[in-house]
């Protein structure tokens, strides 16, 4: 592959250890965060933090250990996240062009302040365009609009002599002609991007596919593995278990990959385990050989033996 997107995101596991900290969810657990490249559903990388570590909190070190481990064939890397990556650290070594660096764009939601929140206000009528939803019957079109600001932060991370930002911004219309709760007709989120040669509904669209991404995996790596439990009280024994776990989900990964089909790559953990891991058969010791004898009447056997023999060539490879 040449090229490659990173979703950077913390989730929080709940836990009641004696150790474990407050987090902004007011639960104590922790908060751990990950380096996912999306087009080959693989954990680059990973931190273990305390659940009252700020997710904003030394998110480039991690980025840059994604990359690092990036194939040599990679020389373009998209970046997406939340605001917590909304730092001028990450965006300040994102913009640069570094000699032996794939090239980095970014699309990171951004902290709507009250001046980006005055210069949203300012966009005339017009200005506003709607934000359609890619659904299995296509694009529909909600309650949401984006439009181009023009927007440079009076206390700027760039260096002059770079290409400004770009910012995009979403209002959501309240439904029914309603006002929200705290008495606004409208509430504005907004994305800041250097990618300038894609159209703004594209690329919100683009950013927003995160959250069927990286999310994902997080429900994998707490519900269907055993990363939503910590087993000790000691914080590096609960890293090494998550370590653990996001370990076991890339062999799982790349075994779906090289042994299944492209219709099941995307199939969570629970049914692989009904279709394959878990199907019943026999073990037999004959001959020095251990062999396993399974109905061949079974729903997943002609499934069963061609992974088994994908994966016999895969590790001689």
């Amino acid at each position: 592959p040449w090229k490659a997107t990173i979703d950077l995101d913390a989730t929080v596991i709940e836990s009641h250890k004696q150790q474990a900290y407050w987090t902004y969810l007011q639960e104590k657990g922790y908060q751990p965060l990950v380096a996912y490249w999306a087009e080959q559903d693989m954990i680059l990388a990973d931190q273990f933090r305390d659940g009252n570590v700020p997710a904003g909190m030394d998110l480039l070190p991690v980025l840059k250990k994604a990359i690092l481990v990036l194939p040599p064939t990679v020389r373009l890397v998209r970046v997406r996240s939340d605001s917590a990556a909304y730092v001028h650290e990450v965006l300040d070594w994102c913009r640069k062009e570094i000699s032996g660096r794939p090239r980095v764009e970014f699309a990171i939601s951004a902290d709507v302040t009250e001046e980006l929140r005055t210069a949203i206000q300012a966009i005339p009528q017009e200005g506003w365009k709607p934000l359609r939803k890619v659904t299995d019957k296509g694009l529909i079109v909600g309650r949401k609009e984006w439009a181009e600001v023009e927007f440079v932060p009076s206390k700027s991370s760039r260096n002059k002599k770079m290409q400004p930002d770009r910012y995009l911004a979403i209002r959501i219309r309240p439904a029914q002609g309603e006002l929200f709760q705290d008495g606004t007709p409208y509430h504005y989120f907004a994305v800041v991007t250097n990618i300038w040669s894609w159209d703004g509904e594209r690329l919100l669209q683009w950013q927003r596919e995160r959250c069927g991404t990286v999310e994902k995996a997080h429900d994998v790596l707490k519900n269907d593995l055993a990363g939503g439990v910590m087993p000790a009280k000691r914080f590096f024994a609960n890293a090494a278990w998550w370590r653990l776990n996001a370990l076991t989900y890339n062999v799982l990964s790349v075994m779906k990959r090289k042994s299944l089909p492209f219709s099941w790559w995307s199939i969570r953990l629970k049914a692989l385990r009904y279709h394959l891991l878990c199907i019943a058969g026999r073990v037999i010791d004959h001959g020095r050989r251990l062999y396993l004898k399974i109905a061949k009447d079974h729903p997943s056997f002609h499934l069963y033996k061609e992974a088994r023999e994908k994966l016999l060539l895969f590790s001689s490879a």
